[in-house]
């Protein structure tokens, strides 16, 4: 049994994989196992996978029916059994590890450990320029955490919450396997990361990069159908911060995010013909169920931007108004 797994899911990823095989091979750390798991690409993806594993027998192919969604991955390594190191990473098919990456996850795993240890996150692109993640990029650098030492699973998923810190980590396989991965919404695994991370004991800090690629897409060219579930992953993460009782301007800040995000999605489901009539009914059920959850108890507005979601809620007429002007606003940006 290897101490690691990574797991990366896969869909028509050709363009980066052999990269990315490249960069994980060449680990200074080498006790680990890589489970590929491919959502039917249509591309040359499984073809190159495959030739990395004659090479590689630290490598594995699993390829499954699509699902469109990393969460039906997890499900699928987990359900098969799948996982059996005891630390995991997960990574995107386009992305990449520092060198010593591993071999530093690990070692400030046993000095301090922790259940899961979180390392600095670098933006990279081909397609933005770079210059545009400097910022980013200091914000996400664990130096001065790492340096901090441990810091335990609610104070960590305070952080996590508004992403203050990335949802990279090495985990503690368990953690994972106790509480699952529900598939309800596209985002379902950015969500339970959240969950994962409040359930560990101590988390520690790495200032060793992840580097996280950024595509150029616009959020109206990226929506797809999927992404209306998303405010349920949303609804279960605001609920878990307020029974936390974290940071109160985080979760004012989060659920007025959130009521927006409600809104912009009903206003897209009117200029764009996703569902069928009963897929429709479905959905509309869900973002007025969102609706009503995100305008509960909402504080005071603090901007012109959440005075005017503060009206909406308070004021069907005004609701009315809102999502007629901002659905046509959408129709001539987007359609």
């Amino acid at each position: 049994m290897s101490s690691i797994t990574i797991f990366v899911p896969v869909y028509n990823g050709e363009l980066y994989l052999e990269k990315t095989i490249d960069n994980i091979t060449q680990q200074s750390f080498r006790d680990f196992e890589v489970l590929f798991v491919d959502d039917s690409s249509t591309d040359s993806s499984v073809s190159i996978i495959r030739k990395a594993a004659k090479e590689d027998e630290r490598i594995k192919l699993f390829v499954k029916k699509h699902e469109g969604s990393v969460a039906y991955s997890w499900n699928f390594l987990l359900s098969g059994k799948h996982l059996n190191s005891p630390w995991t990473l997960y990574m995107s098919q386009d992305d990449l590890l520092h060198p010593k990456l591993l071999e530093n996850l690990i070692r400030t795993q046993n000095s301090t450990g922790a259940d899961a240890v979180i390392p600095s996150c670098r933006l990279f692109s081909d397609e933005i320029d770079n210059n545009t993640f400097t910022e980013l990029n200091k914000a996400n650098d664990m130096s001065k955490l790492a340096a901090k030492g441990c810091i335990s699973g609610h104070d960590a998923f305070e952080l996590m919450f508004d992403y203050t810190i990335p949802g990279f980590a090495l985990w503690n396989t368990n953690i994972i396997k106790r509480i699952g991965m529900p598939t309800e919404a596209f985002n379902s695994d950015e969500g339970m990361q959240r969950i994962w991370i409040l359930n560990c004991k101590k988390v520690a800090f790495e200032s060793s990069p992840f580097y996280y690629r950024q595509r150029n897409n616009s959020i109206g060219k990226g929506v797809g159908p999927h992404h209306f579930y998303s405010v349920l992953t949303e609804m279960k993460l605001l609920s878990v911060a307020k029974q936390e009782k974290i940071d109160i301007n985080k979760i004012n800040q989060a659920q007025y995010n959130s009521l927006f995000w409600t809104l912009w999605l009903s206003c897209y489901k009117n200029i764009k013909n996703f569902f069928s009539i009963e897929k429709e009914k479905e959905i509309s059920n869900i973002l007025k169920n969102a609706y009503k959850f995100f305008i509960e108890d909402l504080p005071k507005p603090k901007d012109k931007k959440q005075f005017i979601l503060f009206l909406t809620a308070k004021n069907s007429i005004i609701l009315y108004i809102y999502i007629f002007i901002y659905t046509k606003y959408l129709k001539s940006k987007y359609s």
